[in-house]
């Protein structure tokens, strides 16, 4: 009976380990995908580490995009407008 009941253990805990993993598989993916044709010399924990950087950079990123696109619209409909100061004591 006892080892039953470790075998049923051992099941669920495998079980929640293969779906742990084909979510980080998922995350990871999104985050940092691997181009057609290249082979990737880093494992999933490695990859999984480096997410975070991966998401910090591409929010850093799109935001600069998004500030640049709403300045060059409002210079465009505004062609007065001093954005200078704007971006004085804004960090980089």
């Amino acid at each position: 009976m006892e080892q039953c009941k470790v075998v049923a253990a051992e099941r669920d805990l495998l079980k929640e380990l293969t779906e742990l993993r084909a979510a980080v598989q998922a995350m990871v993916a999104m985050v940092d995908p691997v181009e057609e044709g290249s082979i990737e010399g880093k494992t999933w924990v490695e990859r999984l580490r480096e997410a975070p950087q991966r998401i910090a950079h591409y929010l850093t990123e799109t935001s600069k995009d998004y500030i640049a696109h709403v300045l060059g619209l409002v210079k465009s409909y505004w062609p007065q407008a001093r954005l200078t100061p704007l971006g004085k004591g804004m960090a980089v």
